[in-house]
């Protein structure tokens, strides 16, 4: 059977290397690369982001995957808390926590236009 997985393509070493740790570091390294110019980074990462290493590490995948084992609360705390302290949005759709009430509001009502 082994055989036949690897005739087909499996690469056992990239299994084995990429834990979750692996995948965090290389969500930090894009997260740096994002903010290097002192942007601010929006929490998210496109899902078919592949990194230029070789062979390339689906990091937008692994993402999607840990917002559906937080979704089904398949996750342990400790890498919520990892995740939440970098900035990760649990959902694309989610609002920045940091912007105020009054950043909601349409410029056209503060004006009085």
């Amino acid at each position: 059977r082994q055989v036949a997985l690897e005739k087909v393509g499996l690469k056992w070493s990239m299994l084995a290397t990429t834990s979750w740790d692996s995948m965090y570091d290389t969500l930090v390294e894009y997260v740096e690369a994002k903010t290097k110019d002192g942007s601010e980074w929006d929490g998210n990462v496109p899902a078919n982001y592949r990194t230029s290493d070789n062979p390339p590490r689906a990091l937008g995948r692994w993402i999607n995957r840990q917002r559906s084992a937080y979704g089904k609360d398949k996750i342990k705390t400790e890498c919520i808390d990892k995740l939440n302290k970098i900035g990760l949005k649990w959902s694309v759709h989610e609002r920045r926590t940091s912007t105020s009430s009054a950043d909601a509001v349409p410029s056209n009502v503060i004006s009085g236009s």
